[in-house]
Formats: C-alpha cells, structure tokens, sequence
C-alpha cells in the first residue's frame, strides 16, 4: 500500500496556496486529461543524494521533471536540496540530474540553477506538465538507510492534486533498478506537488 506524505507541507514554513504564476503545463495530456509528466523514471545514487542532505541548511529534496536536451525523446529528473522555508540550496553547481546509467551506475550530471531552469523549461517546451514533489530529509534518509539500498528511484505517480511521485529504495543488480520492497518502509508518494500547492512562485526554478 502506498503512502502519501505531506512533504511539502513539512519542508515548507510559508503559508501554502494554489498556483497563480504562470501555466506550468503544456498541451499534451493522457487519457484523465492530466498533463504527461514526460518522465518514466530516473535513479540517484545514495551518496549524491546524501550529498544534498548533509547541507546544515537541508530540510529535504526537491524533484522536477526535466529534459537536458530538446532532442532527447524521454525526460528525466532533476533533485535539489531545499531549506525550512521552501528555497533551494542554489549556490554553485547543486542541482543533480539524472543522466542515465554507464556500466551499471546511474550518472549524475551537476547542474547550475540556470542549467536546471533550462531543464525544466525544455519540459515544456516539448508539450509536457513542468511540476515538482518535495520530500523531508527524514523521510528520504529512512529510505536511504534500508538494507542494501543503492539508491532511490523517482517515477511517476498521480494523487488527488494530479501529477507527482514517487520515490524508493532499490539495489542496483546488473545494472538494473531492484526494489527492495513495498509499503510505507521502502518507498514515499508526494501528496502536494507543486502545481497546485506552492508555496511563494520565486522558490521555484520552473517559475523563474
């Protein structure tokens, strides 16, 4: 059974409210008539994302929906730490986008803030929804710190708000993604991804 959590709501300290920047998603959308999230999924490796975490500042992850490139067919995912009041830890090159995997190894590609707003812009462009799911440090170091677990595997997945996702804890076995379970234990689902509950439009990349 999977579990909701209020991440966002956890990280973020500033008052919530519906999104009113502009329109984050593009035209194409399945058959629910929800936007595609133009991902299928993306792997990030335990000592990247502990990377992230272990920022004084960090109060949990950010995941959006990117494409490096427009010529590339499948999006992917790109994590960035945030802080308790919903800003991004943006100094440098912190954000993290996963590039595939290289001999049995998920890639990660560090990116600056601009190079990230550029992903996720690059979402859009190719008619694809441009959304985040925020998770706590608490949450994603429970996952990280199950037995055997390599790294987290971020897909998509639907809640009551529309599009999020869901993370969980898998092995990397022959170069492949293995999960190590299921339920609440081994795996997390945003239940308010950004849109529609956002906190202030500037704390966000795609809205930049």
């Amino acid at each position: 059974m999977r579990t909701l959590t209020l991440a966002t709501t956890l990280v973020l300290l500033t008052p919530f409210m519906p999104w009113t920047g502009g329109s984050l998603a593009g035209p194409e959308s399945d058959l629910t008539g929800n936007p595609t999230p133009g991902f299928t999924m993306a792997l990030f490796d335990a000592a990247s994302l502990n990377g992230l975490l272990d920022n004084p500042d960090c109060t949990g992850i950010r995941f959006y929906n990117a494409m490096a490139s427009l010529e590339d067919q499948d999006g992917t995912v790109v994590a960035i730490g945030i802080s308790a009041d919903g800003n991004e830890l943006s100094g440098g090159t912190p954000y993290i986008l996963y590039s595939g995997m290289a001999r049995g190894i998920p890639m990660m590609q560090p990116m600056s803030q601009n190079a990230a707003a550029t992903a996720c812009g690059n979402m859009t462009k190719k008619g694809h929804a441009s959304y985040s799911a925020s998770f706590t440090k608490a949450d994603l170091l429970a996952l990280l710190t199950v037995d055997r677990c390599q790294a987290l595997r971020v897909v998509p997945d639907m809640c009551d708000n529309g599009n999020t996702m869901r993370v969980s804890a898998v092995a990397i076995e022959d170069g492949a993604p293995v999960e190590l379970g299921e339920g609440e234990g081994y795996e997390r689902s945003c239940g308010d991804p950004c849109p529609t509950v956002c906190g202030p439009a500037g704390n966000y990349i795609n809205s930049k």
